[in-house]
């Protein structure tokens, strides 16, 4: 059987063959009526609009209550009853909602350049640490207190402690983004196919492209975040639940 033969430099593009027992005057007719056409002409196909105007909606509700409820706690942290839920942990939580949301709109770009991904993955991860961080520091308070087994002795945990823990959480993550984005950064790249049908006398040509961006190594990284992210949730609800039924 014939070997396929190369044709990049027919089409002006690389990966251009055509399959063994192609080699026919026919098939290279076939073969400049294709790289003929206009590939630019090819459109993304784009988002649904009804989707896209439902999730950018209940995504700027959220945003804009979570703004609310922050300029509300700048406003009223003074206050007696808003005292007692740590405000400055109120805060870095309403600003993890913010950044978590605003990852969203992200998502919904259709250019998708890599400079996009790096920020969908930066805002997701870090937004993500300010909101279960300051939750799971107030918990793990609590129970310090009530858990105390010597009556006369206090137990006194600031908000500085619990936001150094929030701190160091979220080092990890940009330590681990950093590393990502540096040994092995997120590359986009554009393919384009055509498939020619003949019947009888009459040709015709699908075209298709595929726009995909992703690292060499990057399901490994993710699956690191996840196991991040989820032993964070894990210690944090059985720690709770598990000792609180001593």
């Amino acid at each position: 059987m014939d070997p396929a033969l190369n044709c990049s430099t027919e089409c002006g593009a690389t990966g251009c063959s055509l399959p063994p027992g192609g080699h026919s005057q026919e098939a290279w007719r076939i073969l400049h009526q294709i790289c003929s056409l206009n590939w630019s002409g090819l459109e993304q196909q784009p988002l649904s609009p009804v989707l896209c105007a439902v999730v950018w909606t209940l995504l700027s509700c959220g945003i804009l209550l979570a703004l609310f409820f922050l300029l509300f706690t700048l406003r009223f942290r003074n206050n007696r009853i808003v005292k007692m839920s740590s405000p400055n942990l109120n805060v870095l939580t309403l600003c993890g909602s913010v950044l978590t949301y605003s990852s969203g709109f992200l998502f919904a770009i259709e250019e998708r350049p890599s400079t996009v991904i790096q920020a969908r993955i930066w805002t997701l991860c870090i937004g993500s640490s300010l909101v279960f961080g300051p939750i799971l520091g107030k918990t793990w308070r609590l129970y310090r207190v009530f858990t105390q087994r010597v009556p006369d002795k206090r137990v006194i945990i600031r908000d500085i402690q619990l936001m150094g823990l929030v701190a160091l959480l979220i080092l990890v993550d940009i330590l681990v983004l950093a590393v990502w984005g540096l040994t092995d950064p997120v590359q986009c790249a554009k393919s384009i196919s055509a498939v020619v049908k003949v019947v009888e006398r009459d040709v015709s040509y699908s075209l298709s492209q595929l726009h995909s961006c992703s690292s060499l190594h990057s399901d490994v990284w993710i699956i690191l975040l996840s196991v991040l992210k989820g032993s964070l949730l894990l210690y944090g609800t059985q720690g709770t639940w598990g000792r609180s039924d001593q």
